[in-house]
């Protein structure tokens, strides 16, 4: 990350030479679907929004933001999570009765994305319809 943030600062030409603590768990925190490059992005972005010579959380890119946002929000608080018994089957069903058929919710209950959760139901042919 350093070495992201010397190189980006002398291509923008602003003295930004740290990043809080809270952009740098922002940072850590998103999927990065553009891998490094999207990375190296990210930090020149902040450097060129940055009025201070540090990067806080507000001078990261939108999306970045946005997912964080939107993360937290989705994720069910730990003391949501529950343990399921029996089989695969058995526990996504028991899953989607506490979810109340909601399928997104089902997934995060199991701690699974919600295709793969999709995938699984098909696999088991488990439908919605009563």
């Amino acid at each position: 990350m350093r070495a992201f943030l010397a190189v980006a600062r002398v291509s923008v030409g602003k003295v930004v030479n740290q990043i809080s603590i809270e952009a740098m768990r922002c940072l850590q925190a998103y999927h990065w679907p553009g891998n490094v490059r999207e990375l190296k992005n990210a930090i020149i972005h902040a450097i060129i929004h940055s009025r201070q010579a540090i990067i806080r959380p507000d001078v990261l890119p939108p999306k970045i933001l946005e997912s964080i946002n939107h993360k937290s929000k989705t994720e069910p608080p730990p003391d949501e999570t529950i343990e399921f018994e029996g089989d695969e089957e058995t526990r996504l069903r028991q899953a989607l009765e506490k979810a109340n058929g909601n399928r997104t919710r089902a997934a995060q209950l199991l701690g699974m994305s919600r295709s793969h959760f999709y995938r699984r139901l098909k696999a088991y042919n488990i439908s919605l319809n009563k």
